[in-house]
């Protein structure tokens, strides 16, 4: 019974083992992202107040309140960090675009000239405008971060093109990626000449409202619709 027993509480051991490894992964990988995630928003702050040329693996891992170690086993190099910060910004912007189109589900139109006017007064937010350009004068130095800030655009039109398909499938491809190209090069644009100063001999007001009558022309398709979306309660 004794030699029962052992064998019993020796499977018994064996199974809790097996059973605890996924739960300690699971851990591991939530402490991971978890650290992944702090060195990401200390990297964006060092960068919007510190700028691209103080932006150094130890700084960020300072600001981030870890080892410079345990950041470089993350990130190995300021290129590696730089270019996952320009992936996040794709995710922000494409779930900023997203929340906006959402939010007019059950509209019986796409507000153009309300969509417009939140993509180009985002351009010209102080927070927004920091990320770009520090990103801009990482671009210049580093053709790897180059691309990247290349890619970034090309996936954030693409992403809104794809959004504004759904809310309008009347509308033709070509027409949308026009719109949507002459949108992101006046926010980009917006964002360099209001940026600090948003009173010149024409308003950023009044560029928002040019703006949207100029988008108008390019892409009359977005007119007047039946919603296609289940209206949200």
């Amino acid at each position: 019974m004794a030699r029962k027993s052992t064998t019993s509480a020796g499977g018994s051991t064996a199974r809790s083992a097996v059973t605890a490894q996924p739960r300690r992964k699971r851990r591991v990988r939530a402490e991971s992202t978890a650290t992944v995630n702090r060195i990401l928003d200390a990297g964006l702050e060092v960068l919007i107040h510190h700028g691209y040329s103080e932006f150094t693996l130890r700084r960020v891992a300072q600001a981030a309140h870890i080892t410079h170690g345990n950041l470089a086993y993350h990130f190995p190099s300021k290129r590696d960090l730089a270019r996952a910060l320009i992936a996040r910004q794709v995710e922000v912007y494409s779930g900023k675009s997203e929340s906006m189109l959402a939010r007019q589900d059950s509209a019986t139109e796409l507000d153009v000239p309300d969509l417009i006017r939140w993509m180009l007064s985002d351009s010209v937010a102080l927070r927004t405008m920091h990320i770009a350009r520090e990103f801009w004068a990482m671009a210049l130095h580093d053709p790897v971060i180059r691309r990247a800030v290349d890619d970034f655009y090309d996936d954030v039109m693409d992403r809104v093109v794809t959004v504004l398909h759904e809310a309008c499938p009347a509308a033709d491809m070509r027409s949308l990626r026009e719109f949507v190209t002459l949108i992101t090069v006046l926010s980009e644009g917006s964002g360099v000449v209001f940026g600090t100063r948003q009173e010149r001999t024409l308003s950023h007001e009044q560029f928002l409202e040019l703006s949207a009558r100029l988008a108008r022309s390019v892409i009359p398709e977005l007119t007047p619709r039946p919603s296609t979306r289940p209206v949200r309660p």
